[in-house]
């Protein structure tokens, strides 16, 4: 396996001499594949417009074959993440893509999902090397789903019975793998129900939990419920919890700055390529920052398009004005979470 890993190595020395500049000489580290631009449930958080959502159709995906070509022209990832913007699951051929990227050298795969589809492909999950569920349920409970995403809170609990279903099932089969994370988001009136929502999810059966920030589109809205770094009391408070309070991974929210107009601190494009179903590049993986031109990933040199090369010239140099979606997004803020009882994820090898 080690020989398979030596290019993945390789690349990772390149990227660590060399991380600032417009222009790069190593290849991506991660792959982000936006696989599925369907979704049925428009939920009020998401980024996507309902211009885009295009709610219960299936027009728009990706095979196996073209999944295996895409990875041809990044044969150096370490990692590779399907997400949406619409829901993986609802792909036929996701799985077969899962071990198609873990035969790459054991690159580390990752499925982002609503979670309503999980019973009904618990099998396929469970027989894949996949690494990482990340499940994004938002709340654990019915009443705060509902006010976070805008979407019945009976839609809570058809999700919840779909992961309760899935967690059975692995736990009947004595399986380590995947690693379950369930994402949940806090605000100014819920971050101190944080060890309550902790027990909700260790009493699922999930191994980890992620807490994000609530960061809602409207600026009088942020005031109202996102979490600043000039919130002293919350602040204290996350600073508070310890690893013995818990009994799974927890990962804590990020504090947002009051003003990230000067700040250059993502990383992702010296990183990561995201591509979606028509074989299209981004240099931001979560599609906030629209491309400056449409390059597609056979091209020769996507790796350094114009707009990867605008990205670092506004995260690097210094040349570019801030745009106003990084002047948002947690990962211009340079720091990361801070994770309390980390673990690896489990090897499918």
């Amino acid at each position: 396996m080690w020989m398979n890993q030596l290019p993945q190595w390789i690349n990772s020395i390149r990227y660590k001499i060399q991380r600032h500049q417009a222009v790069l000489d190593y290849e991506p580290l991660h792959l982000e594949v936006f696989i599925d631009a369907c979704c049925w449930l428009d939920c009020a958080r998401c980024h996507l417009s309902p211009e885009q959502a295009c709610l219960g159709s299936n027009d728009k995906t990706l095979d196996l074959e073209a999944f295996q070509f895409i990875l041809e022209q990044v044969p150096t990832v370490h990692s590779v993440g399907f997400s949406g913007p619409g829901e993986p699951l609802t792909t036929p051929d996701l799985l077969r893509m899962v071990r198609a990227a873990h035969q790459l050298g054991g690159a580390h795969t990752r499925i982002t999902t609503n979670g309503l589809l999980l019973q009904q492909r618990a099998g396929d999950i469970l027989n894949s090397p996949l690494n990482h569920l990340l499940v994004e349920c938002f709340a654990h409970k019915p009443s705060a789903y509902g006010l976070i995403t805008g979407k019945p809170p009976q839609q809570f609990v058809h999700i919840l019975q779909s992961l309760q279903a899935f967690l059975g099932q692995r736990k009947r089969r004595q399986q380590p793998f995947p690693l379950v994370e369930l994402s949940m988001v806090v605000d100014v009136f819920t971050y101190r129900r944080i060890p309550e929502m902790v027990a909700f999810v260790a009493e699922l059966g999930a191994d980890a939990v992620r807490f994000n920030n609530r960061l809602p589109e409207d600026p009088s809205d942020a005031a109202l419920y996102t979490l600043y770094t000039h919130h002293r009391e919350a602040k204290r408070y996350l600073e508070s919890l310890t690893e013995a309070q818990f009994p799974i991974q927890v990962t804590l929210p990020l504090l947002h700055e009051k003003d990230m107009s000067q700040n250059r601190r993502c990383r992702s494009p010296y990183t990561t390529v995201g591509v979606d179903t028509n074989c299209s590049v981004t240099g931001c993986e979560k599609q906030q920052v629209a491309s400056l031109t449409e390059t597609k990933i056979w091209e020769p040199d996507f790796w350094n398009n114009d707009s990867f090369q605008w990205l670092r010239n506004v995260h690097g140099s210094g040349s570019q004005a801030v745009p106003t979606a990084c002047q948002r997004c947690p990962n211009n803020s340079g720091e990361a979470p801070r994770v309390l009882n980390p673990i690896q994820p489990p090897s499918s090898s």
